[in-house]
């Protein structure tokens, strides 16, 4: 029963650390190998050019699948001339598995809404950011929560209009709610009471 003190803080130190989502970042510069993962070293660059082109399945990979939009190779979004970023007024994508929090920079003259569909297609989450005065802006929109997410479309405030979108992180990983937590330290109080009921036996 030694050991047991010794387990019981060593536990406690973990339930104290701060909850991290896993992530994954997507710049669209590059398309990862056979792994499936972003900066190893079977990455290749992304196939893009100065002009317009399809996104669909350079990702597929990393279990990324492009349903709408195009991809150009350009400085207009943050001045690198060899940045890769999505152009076009939709764009649509899916998720081999799901993730519970999509992020993704936009650069636009106009506004836009991220929306997040469940594995039925229901939508499970919106941001929308406004632009009023239709000048050139970056902004981020954002979904996250307890939700899987299996698909996402981004839409411009007016069919004519081009977003420029660019960074997307998707949450791979739920965050652990702070009930999961209350729940494991309930456990380790229910173990410490049993230890001490134990010893008091064999005193």
């Amino acid at each position: 029963m030694r050991k047991l003190p010794g387990l019981m803080l060593a536990a406690a130190c973990v339930v104290s650390q701060p909850a991290l989502a896993r992530t994954m970042n997507v710049d669209f510069n590059t398309t990862p190998g056979a792994d499936g993962k972003f900066g190893t070293g079977d990455d290749a660059a992304m196939p893009a050019q100065s002009y317009p082109g399809w996104i669909r399945e350079e990702l597929a990979p990393a279990g990324i699948h492009f349903t709408d939009g195009n991809m150009v190779r350009s400085a207009f979004f943050d001045g690198n001339a060899r940045n890769v970023f999505l152009s076009a007024p939709t764009f649509g994508a899916y998720f081999d598995r799901p993730v519970y929090g999509v992020s993704v920079d936009t650069f636009a003259k106009w506004g836009a809404t991220l929306t997040g569909f469940d594995v039925a297609g229901n939508v499970v989450a919106t941001d929308s950011f406004v632009n009023d005065e239709q000048q050139y802006a970056y902004a981020v929109l954002a979904l996250s929560g307890r939700a899987a997410i299996y698909r996402i479309a981004v839409h411009a405030d007016h069919p004519d209009h081009i977003l420029n979108l660019d960074n997307m992180v998707l949450t791979v990983a739920p965050v652990p709610e702070p009930a999961q937590y209350a729940l494991f330290g309930i456990g380790l109080a229910a173990l410490g009471i049993a230890a001490r009921c134990r010893n008091k036996k064999l005193a």
